[in-house]
């Protein structure tokens, strides 16, 4: 590696073009708030959201600037949890049971209770509060011409298809989660 000789005379004019990139300059457009919100079905507000144990739930982080705009920054904020143990917040860093990490901002919940999730970016702070709850219970259902119908013994011969859906309870409300399920099969 050859190093680089400069005059002396140089330096300071190098040093002000380097720190002039570092400026703005002068268009006075600025951020100056984040928003946070789910984008999952089971939460709609901006302050707070609902997840479910087993089930992660990805934020979003807007960024407003002066001039009006609105640019997505989910991938550039850093993300932090007040209770980890409660629910996870990823910034790219927590491993997925199917390889790879999470996206950042997906919460992973942890036990029921509730944390405050808290986004930053160059000094500028959101939070959104999680509530973090459990199904109540599970039914697996077998779809007979569109119709789902619980299924408590399936007993089919060979050959023979259905189509099965587990649903989960949470809140009362029934949801499709067959396609966040893993499926086995005991052989006799």
């Amino acid at each position: 590696i050859r190093a680089l000789r400069l005059p002396v005379v140089a330096l300071p004019i190098l040093l002000a073009a380097v720190l002039s990139g570092c400026v703005a300059t002068g268009s006075g457009i600025a951020p100056y708030r984040l928003q946070l919100f789910s984008t999952s079905a089971t939460s709609s507000s901006e302050t707070e959201a609902r997840a479910y144990q087993c089930f992660p739930i990805p934020l979003e982080a807007a960024l407003y600037f002066t001039d009006g705009s609105v640019g997505s920054f989910t991938g550039r904020v850093t993300w932090s949890s007040s209770f980890p143990g409660v629910a996870q917040v990823s910034n790219g860093d927590i491993p997925a049971p199917a390889g790879g990490d999470y996206a950042r901002g997906t919460v992973i919940p942890g036990v029921q209770g509730t944390t405050t999730v808290t986004a930053s970016f160059e000094g500028i702070a959101a939070h959104i509060l999680i509530s973090v709850g459990a199904a109540s219970g599970f039914t697996v259902q077998n779809v007979i011409n569109g119709r789902p119908t619980p299924v408590t013994n399936l007993d089919r011969g060979v050959a023979t298809l259905s189509l099965l859906k587990i649903y989960g309870i949470f809140d009362g409300v029934d949801r499709d989660v067959t396609a966040d399920a893993v499926w086995s099969v005991d052989e006799p």
